[in-house]
């Protein structure tokens, strides 16, 4: 066994810390390469993938189907991605495994060393086993040792009998388990994440299991950011208990009363523990809310395709050239305007006297055109079609005239 850790009485916290540390470690690294060596089920899962995104991709392009730049290049950086983190550890090491690992650690060195906090130099399981020592002490003064009873009426009397005693061992009990157990939490969570990388990293493939990538590292991130936050509090949880109970013992070794003390003790080690699963849920909350990019990390397809032929635009003749229609025409009109368009090109090739269009033409031509000139009273669609206003009087009839 790489981790083998033997707590003794002294050492409980600071070796239940590495020996987190260390399984975080070996679970992670050894997880992913047992799951992505050649023959495993995980690796067999992303040859099928593979194979399957293929097959719709050129079947596609046997349906007709044209991909866009987009489309093609995205298709590709998904393949690509999947391959060299899946399978590869020199990459995963370098970009997610390292992160995950290191990274806590490197941030909460910055943040407790600016603050002054205690363990932001790595030593915070020696300060938590400092802790955990001085509890102890007190714990063997407080039963063995003598000391003068306080003044009548300056401490407030104990809820039962030894409730004392009962306060400052709940208090280490509580002290151990929130310190402790949140840091081994997170560690662990984050070494089983990583272990499971190759998994998650495979439904990278498709647009419809990106949600599960998606969920992979917001639960990563999550462990990430909850340490920070547990060697943070920790830090400050240790610069207040560890001077107090430095301070406590020493009285307690010159025999003096320390009324109120375990009581103190204990809502202090419930309040930091409290405040450390609040610390991870806010964590966990964040980066829960975490959106990847839409073009890099969701790898969307593009939502249309472009067509091979687009509809063409419609063209019709008129008196001033050739007009682009950009609205679409309905049939009937449509209709209309060729016949006019025929006639004037007809009457154009004629003799002026010649040019006349039927009644058929003229109305149809006049219904799909639109309503008639107000001014004028004739239709808006041939000019050279005018009423008569006056009777026809024929050349014999005149001549007859003229000799009566």
């Amino acid at each position: 066994m790489s981790c083998l850790v033997t707590p003794g009485p002294g050492n409980f916290a600071s070796s239940m810390v590495a020996f987190a540390d260390c399984q975080a470690r070996t679970i992670g690294e050894q997880g992913y390469l047992a799951l992505a060596a050649p023959g495993s089920s995980v690796s067999q899962l992303i040859v099928i993938l593979l194979t399957i995104l293929v097959a719709l991709f050129g079947y596609g392009l046997l349906l007709g189907g044209i991909p866009t730049l987009r489309e093609g290049v995205m298709t590709l950086v998904k393949i690509g991605l999947t391959v060299a983190l899946a399978t590869g550890w020199p990459a995963y090491q370098a970009l997610v495994y390292d992160v995950a690992i290191q990274s806590p650690g490197e941030f909460g060195a910055t943040i407790g060393g600016a603050a002054g906090l205690p363990g932001a130099a790595g030593d915070l399981s020696a300060h938590l086993d400092a802790v955990d020592q001085q509890f102890e002490v007190l714990s063997i003064y407080n039963i063995n040792r003598p000391f003068p009873p306080p003044p009548l009426g300056t401490v407030p009397p104990p809820l039962f009998a030894g409730f004392d005693i009962f306060a400052l061992g709940a208090a280490r009990v509580i002290f151990l388990i929130g310190s402790v157990g949140s840091y081994v939490a997170t560690r662990l969570i984050a070494g089983i994440v990583l272990a499971l990388g190759p998994l998650f990293l495979a439904f990278l493939l498709f647009d419809a299991t990106r949600g599960l990538v998606e969920g992979w590292i917001k639960v990563l991130s999550g462990a990430v950011l909850g340490t920070v936050a547990t060697s943070i509090i920790l830090g400050t949880e240790i610069a207040l208990l560890e001077p107090w109970l430095a301070d406590l013992v020493a009285v307690r070794g010159a025999y003096a009363a320390i009324p109120g003390a375990a009581t103190q003790l204990f809502a202090a080690t419930t309040l930091f523990s409290l405040t450390l699963l609040v610390a991870i849920g806010a964590a966990a909350k964040l980066t829960w809310s975490l959106r990847l990019p839409s073009g890099i990390a969701r790898l969307r397809a593009a939502p249309e395709r472009t067509r091979a032929f687009p509809d063409a635009p419609s063209i019709f003749g008129s008196a001033d050239g050739a007009i682009l229609q950009s609205t679409p025409r309905s049939r009937a009109r449509a209709i209309a305007d060729a016949m006019v368009a025929l006639d004037r090109r007809e009457s154009a090739a004629r003799p002026a006297s010649s040019t006349v269009l039927t009644t058929s033409v003229l109305q149809a031509a006049a219904m799909a055109s639109g309503p008639r000139s107000e001014t004028s009273g004739r239709s808006t669609i041939n000019p050279t079609s005018r009423r008569r206003v006056g009777g026809r009087v024929s050349a014999s009839a005149r001549r007859r005239d003229l000799t009566s």
